[in-house]
């Protein structure tokens, strides 16, 4: 009986048994016979498998194994897509094609320097050169390619972070491979992962066994026996057909079991393939396609340059910007002579004369600095040059057409085609300060131009071949380097045929070798910034391929912030170049090899032996460190080899710095990093305090820094004309400053948003009139209104007026006439009797301190004021009722809500638009909302109560007369407003819009899914949303929130 039991049947207990009429002879000769029978033999055994089973899905849970869910997609994917080897290949049969050709221009580029005859032929091989690259360039998909290697390259990284636990390893993808072995490979490690998959796969696992179980189950039913073991007692002849099935589920149990023995399914993971396929398919896109897109980028880069040169230079810009300047030289000369004169008989007690000094003094500011206009002339002639060069090379050797431009010789050729030459700059432009270095060779001065500005004016002799050639090479490294650290070109001129003359900034905070001695007791931390910026400029030199061969602390200058600038460099030379002349620099810190005269070419070793000297007497009497003291000691070494670069010295454990991109702010001419100022289109920098400086000089009243409407402002240097962007200068002040600029962008919005605003509704209201068919009595009155009483104007010409400089004392740009600001008073042609009204105007609003200037937000207010006034005044004189309420009918959708609340009258609270909504619930609760509003005494209007008759003239008076909007919101009519619908939801949303702005529209938020305003969407989201709603979605809301309603419909 208990091997009964045990076979399953344990529902056959004793009482069963006794209840069958079976003893226990029965039981037991039952219980033989069960064992007998082969199917439940095997029961037996699955019996024993299922428990088995069970506390194995007990300890894993279902699951599918899986590396990675973009995986098995992303490979398809590759698998299905085209081979773009064929692309290949013929991309690269174009570009060898092109090549040839632009092999065949360079020679005849060559060529047409000495033989004009070839000129034609180059043209043509120019523009037979850009066809091929055209419909080379028609034919590749650069773009498509692109795309694609982006996104199988990023796709890639990803899922060997992913999968690998690591970044990608290019090395393993070193290898050149064809389309073919990614897809091969790619193809190896999809059937890698489907076997792995199936090995430790628990759900298709268990889902075998489940199917097996009802494949039993079903053969069961078919043979008519119940799913009992007393019953195969019964049927024994067909229980033997189920050992199939039995089976079956006896392998499926072994199957999923040996499935959720396996353990961790990443142990068996055919990373080796995967890692192999993504390499493959990393390595093919990146060598192969990548460097197909990025051939095709180059060869669009050599049409853009060769499509320019398909035109000769143009040099109008250069002869006009030449004419210019002659034209306001002269006339400047004239004015300043004209100007001595007056000046003269002034002296002598003239009035006409002192009038006259005055008007010469201003008409002298009013000439535009030649100074300017010779750098955008260098500039223009400079890209002429470049073009020349570049595209036709024949015209540097036409005399003719050099001479068009204003280049007579070499010297200024060379001097223009660097982009330095200033063609009108004289010596004499530039007040002499003081001499700083006399030479019987050069003359090196501290001057002033004719806009006060500082500068260093290097004057070389060049008939002497010596000085000629340090001008020459001096002035043709300085215009290749752009580091802040080295001194910058401000221009260079000739002063006749025998002196040229270099143009430097003047560096206010002198020498280091002047600091040296000024500072015995300067901290550490300003030394080390000191020689940090000195070998970060040599390193920038020495990447140029030149050598100081002069450092020194009297050839070390600093900017007022102690930012140092290498400068001097009259005897710079090429690396590894044989020396030209012998070097003039001082023994103390000239190198020992150059000393004994043993070498004839200059390595940058010279200048880190020189530095280690200057080093030393900066790091005098300071307590160093053993790093730092050993650092200087190597600089020093006698042994040229011994002497780390520049860059190692940066990186040495003394300074341990990287080289980091600085610039040289234009105002304070320190240094500063890149990501401390911003710069303009031509890379003039401006540091952040400058910047934050000169946002606060703009914000002042009658400012001379130009401030755009978008925020940004004219570049500080004096020969630029681009402006640095708003929103670089806001990212880079302080948020003081940030506000000072929003407040001066603000106030050019508003003057503009005041301009458009009187534009707007001058035509609303001629809209109006033509569209209501007025009488002319009616029509008359809107004209008077819109001109003479709501129009700011000039109290004597009638000249509309929006803008506002900060000054009271306003100007008509059409008549002479002075007005006063505060009150429109006309007080005559005379600016200061204008101020002196200003001042003591009763119109002023109390608490202005300035007595002259104001901001334009309270200016605005006291014109709204102002307009209320004119307008209940003339309002009031119009007799007939009837005819001022059509009057105050028109105007009201066309006047800002602050001149309506002070001057008109509302004939209802509240408009209240809402959708119909299920069976009319909506509508339901909104009459519900209106008998409320109605008995906390609001006249509303809604459409239950008002709509009679012609219905869109109802609701858009109903609109017109009310004085608040409220929209009630649900997701149907938001739907509505966005699709129009078969009611007027819609055109009572857009109306009260135009009408009355969002501003006077109360949002009341209905459904608890509308609350969050990023869902809102349509012309709900565009006018309503952001602005503050009410929530009334539960009674309980609706009950504390309604006082909100009231205080927003009483606002």
């Amino acid at each position: 009986w208990r091997d009964f039991v045990h076979l399953g049947v344990s529902y056959y207990d004793e009482r069963s048994l006794e209840r069958n009429n079976i003893g226990a002879e029965g039981a037991t000769a039952l219980a033989n016979a069960l064992v007998k029978n082969e199917s439940l033999q095997t029961l037996d055994k699955l019996e024993n498998l299922a428990a088995e089973l069970s506390n194995a899905r007990a300890k894993r849970s279902e699951e599918k194994a899986e590396l990675h869910p973009m995986l098995r997609d992303f490979f398809a994917e590759q698998l299905s897509s085209e081979n773009p080897s064929a692309i290949v290949a013929d991309f690269d049969s174009q570009q060898a094609a092109v090549s040839e050709k632009e092999q065949a221009l360079t020679t005849l580029q060559e060529a047409v320097k000495t033989d004009p005859e070839k000129i034609p032929e180059r043209n043509q091989v120019r523009r037979d050169l850009v066809a091929s690259i055209q419909e080379t360039l028609a034919k590749s998909s650069q773009i498509e390619l692109k795309e694609r290697a982006d996104y199988v390259t990023n796709t890639c990284r990803k899922l060997w972070q992913d999968i690998l636990g690591e970044p990608a390893n290019v090395d393993d993808a070193a290898e050149l491979v064809t389309f073919g072995q990614v897809q091969e490979a790619t193809q190896t490690m999809m059937e890698a992962i489907k076997a792995w998959v199936a090995r430790h796969d628990t759900i298709a696992s268990r889902e075998r066994t489940t199917a097996a179980l009802n494949v039993l189950e079903e053969s069961t039913r078919r043979l008519g026996i119940q799913p009992t073991f007393f019953m195969t007692l019964t049927y024994p002849e067909r229980s033997k057909e189920l050992v199939l099935e039995l089976q079956d589920v006896h392998q499926a149990f072994i199957a999923e079991l040996n499935v959720l023995k396996k353990g961790d399914p990443m142990a068996d993971a055919p990373l080796d393939k995967v890692r192999c396929a993504l390499a493959c398919m990393f390595s093919f896109h990146t060598r192969t396609i990548l460097s197909v897109v990025s051939r095709i980028e180059d060869l669009g880069l050599l049409l853009s340059r060769l499509t320019v040169g398909l035109t000769e230079p143009n040099t109008e810009d250069v002869q006009r910007l030449f004419d210019v300047i002659q034209h306001k030289t002269r006339k400047r000369k004239r004015l300043v002579l004209d100007l001595e004169e007056a000046r003269q008989d002034a002296r002598r007690g003239t009035e006409e004369a002192k009038t006259r000094v005055i008007g010469l003094e201003e008409e002298l500011t009013q000439i535009e600095s030649v100074y300017k206009l010779d750098s955008e002339l260098r500039r223009a002639r400079a890209r002429v040059l470049r073009h020349a060069e570049e595209h036709y090379p024949e015209l540097l050797f036409d005399r003719t057409w050099l001479e068009s431009i204003d280049v007579t010789d070499p010297a200024t050729q060379k001097l223009s085609e660097l982009g330095l030459l200033l063609t009108n700059a004289k010596r004499k432009d530039f007040q002499e300060l003081a001499d700083l270095a006399p030479n019987s060779g050069k003359s090196v001065l501290k001057v002033r131009d004719s806009d006060g500005r500082l500068f260093v004016l290097k004057s070389f002799h060049l008939a002497r071949e010596e000085w000629s050639s340090r001008f020459y090479r001096q002035v043709t490294a300085l215009a290749q380097l752009q580091s802040a650290y080295i001194v910058r070109i401000q221009g260079v001129f000739m002063q006749d045929a025998h002196h040229g003359c270099i143009l430097m900034p003047f560096y206010e905070g002198g020498d280091l070798a002047t600091w040296i001695v000024d500072n015995p007791h300067a901290d550490l931390a300003t030394r080390r910034r000191i020689a940090i910026g000195l070998l970060s400029g040599l390193y920038d030199l020495h990447l140029r391929g030149l050598v100081h061969c002069d450092v020194k602390p009297e050839n070390v200058f600093l900017a007022k912030g102690l930012s140092p600038v290498l400068g001097d460099f009259d005897g710079v030379q090429k690396h590894d170049v044989t020396m030209t002349q012998p070097l003039q620099a001082t023994i103390k810190y000239m190198a020992p090899e150059l000393r004994n005269g043993n070498v004839d070419k200059v390595e940058s070793a010279v200048d880190m032996f020189s530095v280690g000297v200057v080093l030393a007497e900066l790091f005098e009497d300071a307590e160093i460190s053993d790093a730092t003291r050993s650092l200087i000691l190597d600089l020093k070494s006698a042994d040229p080899n011994q002497r780390p670069t520049a860059l190692a010295a940066l990186r040495h454990e003394a300074f341990q710095v990287e080289p980091v991109k600085v610039a040289s702010c234009i105002i304070c001419l320190d240094n500063w990093l890149v990501s401390e100022g911003v710069p303009c289109a031509d890379g003039h920098f401006t540091c952040r305090e400058c910047l934050s400086e000169s946002v606060g000089a703009a914000a002042q009243p009658q400012a001379h820094v130009n401030v755009r409407r978008d925020g940004s402002m004219r570049c500080f240097s004096s020969d630029c004309d681009h402006f640095v962007p708003g929103r670089s200068i806001a990212a880079a002040v302080p948020d003081e400053d940030f506000e000072a600029l929003l407040g001066i962008v603000r106030a050019h919005v508003e003057r503009d948003a005041a301009a458009e605003q009187e534009r707007q509704l001058r035509d609303r209201v001629d809209a109006a009139l033509r569209e209501h068919g007025l009488d002319p009595t009616t029509q008359n009155h809107i004209r008077t209104i819109q001109n003479e009483v709501l129009a700011m104007s000039c109290p004597r010409c009638s000249t509309v007026f929006a803008d506002f400089d900060g000054c009271c004392a306003l100007k008509c740009a059409a008549c002479p006439c002075y007005f006063c600001a505060w009150c429109l008073q006309d007080t005559g042609d005379d600016s200061d009797a204008c101020h002196q009204h200003v001042a003591t105007c009763t119109s002023k609003p109390a608490g202005e301190e300035d007595p002259f200037f104001s901001d334009f937000a309270v200016v605005k207010q006291a014109w709204v004021r102002l307009r209320v006034q004119r307008l209940r005044k003339y309002l009031a004189g119009i007799q007939d009722a009837g005819v001022r309420a059509d009057v105050q009918r028109i105007l009201r959708p066309f006047l800002t809500p602050d001149i309506v609340d002070e001057t008109l009258e509302y004939q209802y609270d509240a408009f209240l638009t809402h959708d119909w909504g299920e069976n009319g619930a909506n509508h339901e609760f909104v009459r519900l909302v209106n008998a409320k509003l109605q008995n906390a005494d609001k006249v509303t209007w809604f459409d239950g109560e008002r709509l009679r008759g012609d219905i869109v003239q109802q609701i858009t008076r109903g609109i017109e007369n009310s004085r608040k909007v409220v929209v009630f919101i649900t997701e149907r009519y938001m739907h509505k407003l966005e699709t129009g619908g078969n009611d007027y939801c819609k055109d009572e949303f857009m109306t009260a819009v135009r009408i009355h702005t969002p501003a006077r529209m109360i949002p009341v938020v209905l459904e608890a899914a509308m609350l969050d305003q990023s869902l809102w969407r349509g012309p709900l989201q565009f006018s309503l949303g952001g602005h503050l709603y009410i929530d009334f979605t539960t009674p309980a809301k609706r009950e504390r929130y309604f006082s909100f309603l009231l205080v927003r419909i009483s606002e």
